[in-house]
C-alpha cells in the first residue's frame, strides 16, 4: 500500500495489519499527557530509560504491553519481550506478539533510540 498499490489490490490481511501498524507508530511516538483529552495516550518520557537500567526497561515494557492492551484493541494477548539490539547499546529493542484477527499471530519489532522517533516495523504473521 505504500508502493502506490490500490487499496483493492490488497488483502483485507495486509490492510489490517497495515492499519495496525500504523496505529502503533502513532502510540509509540507520543509520549502520555501529550493528548489533552486523552492523557494516558502514548508511552512515558523515555529520555531516561537506559540499557544498563533494567528496573526502568522492565517498566517500560509493562507500559508498551499496557498501551498496546488500551488503545489498540484489534491485537489481543499482547506480549512484549526485550531483544538484543544491534552492537549499539544505546538502543532498545522489543518484541511485540498477539493475536490478530480470526486465526494469526502478528509480530512487531519495536527499536527505540535516544532523542529519535521509536521505530516499529512488522515482522511477521503467522
Amino acid at each position: 500500500m505504500s508502493g502506490g498499490e490500490r487499496v483493492a489490490d490488497v488483502s483485507e490481511e495486509e490492510q489490517l495489519l497495515h492499519s495496525v501498524l500504523g496505529n502503533l507508530r502513532r502510540l509509540f511516538n507520543a509520549r502520555r499527557g501529550s493528548v489533552a483529552h486523552v492523557p494516558e495516550y502514548g508511552l512515558p518520557d523515555l529520555s531516561d530509560v537506559s540499557p544498563s537500567s533494567p528496573e526502568k526497561i522492565e517498566s517500560l515494557r509493562l507500559a508498551i504491553r499496557e498501551a498496546v492492551e488500551r488503545f489498540e484493541p484489534r491485537l489481543r494477548n499482547v506480549r512484549i519481550t526485550r531483544e538484543a539490539g544491534p552492537g549499539d547499546s544505546a538502543h532498545l529493542v522489543f518484541l511485540l506478539s498477539a493475536q490478530m484477527g480470526p486465526s494469526g499471530r502478528v509480530r512487531f519489532q519495536t527499536t527505540i533510540k535516544s532523542s529519535e522517533p521509536v521505530e516499529i516495523r512488522a515482522k511477521g504473521v503467522t
